[in-house]
This record gives C-alpha cells, structure tokens and sequence, in this order.
C-alpha cells in the first residue's frame, strides 16, 4: 500500500519536473543550464 502510494507520488513528481523544465525558457525567472546565445 505505502509502495503503491510512494510511486505515485514519484511519477507525479517526476511529471511535473519534466513540465516545469519544458515551460521553463526564460519566461518564469528558472533558466536550464544553457546559455542564451546558445539557444
């Protein structure tokens, strides 16, 4: 039950870290780890 609910919390997580750093491009003040004139 405790694994069940612990793995969903970690893929809730993990999505919306991957939404997060795919709406990140400058707009909401966290930059990725690449420069702008590398962009």
């Amino acid at each position: 039950m405790k694994k069940t609910i612990l793995s969903i919390l970690f893929t809730v997580l993990a999505v919306l870290a991957m939404a997060n750093i795919a709406s990140a491009s400058g707009s909401n003040g966290y930059q990725p780890a690449v420069p702008d004139h590398l962009k």
